[in-house]
């Protein structure tokens, strides 16, 4: 199952492969929870490709956490 796959990524710090597989089925609420772990510092290009989903997915809320993290607002 996909979500347990993207989990086990997410335990193993493998926020890449994570977000891709989130991306792919538009889990706004597993693309919340990496975005909320990774530093904007060191991730800000996958920070911004959650935000680009999220707002695919009309989760403006959300998507307004992760710019905000990033400093774009």
């Amino acid at each position: 199952d996909w979500k347990s796959a993207a989990e086990m990524y997410v335990h193993a710090g493998d926020y890449h492969k994570a977000v891709a597989i989130y991306s792919e089925h538009k889990y706004v609420d597993g693309l919340r929870n990496v975005a909320r772990k990774l530093k904007s510092d060191d991730h800000s290009e996958l920070l911004r490709r959650c935000a680009a989903v999220m707002l695919e997915c009309e989760a403006f809320v959300e998507c307004k956490e992760v710019y905000l993290k990033l400093g774009d607002t």
